[in-house]
């Protein structure tokens, strides 16, 4: 006797579709999770397709779509839109001391550990970008306005806190060079970062 077959209805799946249009291992996620896509893509005969949206790497399991994309696009209509806890991973916050923070995780100077762990403070990602390099340990950035919210270039400047390791002059000399190793080439673009009352107070941090 023939039989009618017709495909799972996820798309993508080219297994049989059975009860309520899904197959066996569809079905099974549909009692167990909820959701017939919880859990990634399964493993078809078929070679599975990258998500369609930008830079995303996981793996199609409906409409082109990963798990994760796909499950916004259902619930907000877009997969752009993030709802929930996870917002606020992808906004700016203002932290108790009043500095605004960048959701960047991967950045070598965002913080690490703590409720604010994977974001960086905006004032030193401004000026690390202008400078185009991650920033010292030793090197702090100051607003000229006082306003920790103000963040344009033109409000900032570079103070740097370090002192040689010893007083002995091999020990001054190696310092001398790694100063000079370190900011010399950017030298223009410290032209005119500072307030002129502290300009005097920078030379004598320079000559020390």
């Amino acid at each position: 006797m023939k039989t009618s077959e017709k495909e799972c209805s996820i798309e993508g799946c080219h297994n049989h579709g059975r009860t309520k249009g899904l197959c066996p291992a569809h079905y099974v996620r549909l009692m167990k999770y909820g959701d017939p896509l919880a859990g990634g893509p399964l493993r078809n005969r078929v070679a599975p397709t990258k998500c369609s949206v930008k830079n995303c790497n996981s793996f199609s399991v409906a409409h082109g779509l990963c798990a994760k994309h796909y499950a916004r696009f259902r619930r907000h209509g877009n997969t752009e839109t993030i709802g929930g806890k996870r917002a606020k991973w992808t906004e700016k916050i203002i932290d108790d001391n009043g500095y605004v923070l960048l959701p960047i995780k991967d950045h070598p100077n965002s913080r690490t550990g703590g409720h604010n762990g994977g974001r960086i403070p905006e004032h030193r990602f401004v000026m690390s970008e202008y400078l185009g390099r991650p920033l010292f340990e030793n090197e702090n950035v100051h607003h000229k306005n006082g306003d920790k919210e103000d963040n344009r270039i033109e409000n900032l400047e570079l103070w740097v806190v370090a002192q040689p390791k010893g007083q002995r002059p091999i020990d001054l000399i190696n310092y001398a060079r790694e100063i000079l190793s370190r900011y010399e080439l950017d030298e223009e673009k410290f032209s005119g970062m500072y307030r002129k009352d502290k300009k005097q107070k920078l030379r004598l941090i320079a000559a020390q």
